[in-house]
């Protein structure tokens, strides 16, 4: 089986570790390893969908991440709205979130 790596980002309180946790609960998901690594295999970037005001500044760090080379995914960059319960799971705000992070480039390769 070949070693695979996922780094899990973003900002303070956006709930990097409740999804971690989820992951592995409720998926099984099994992770050879977990750490900060500039080139992963794998990495999620964790926005927090109930904090509308960090958005913005979030799309921006990971965009400034991923144009300077701090950070290069392999093969996926996930962006996972968390915290969506605090919001009602509205769509509304679940598709501004997107918008935030769609209008960057956020193309790293």
């Amino acid at each position: 089986m070949t070693l695979r790596s996922l780094s899990v980002l973003g900002d303070a309180g956006a709930g990097k570790k409740t999804l971690v946790g989820c992951l592995i609960y409720m998926v099984l998901f099994i992770i050879f390893l977990i750490g900060k690594s500039q080139t992963p295999d794998f990495a999620i970037w964790v926005v927090d969908g109930s904090d509308l005001l960090t958005w913005a500044a979030s799309a921006t760090k990971l965009a400034a991440l991923l144009s300077s080379g701090e950070l290069l995914p392999r093969e996926r960059l996930v962006i996972a709205i968390n915290k969506m319960d605090s919001v009602s799971w509205s769509e509304k705000i679940f598709k501004d979130a997107v918008h935030v992070f769609s209008v960057l480039n956020l193309n790293y390769r």
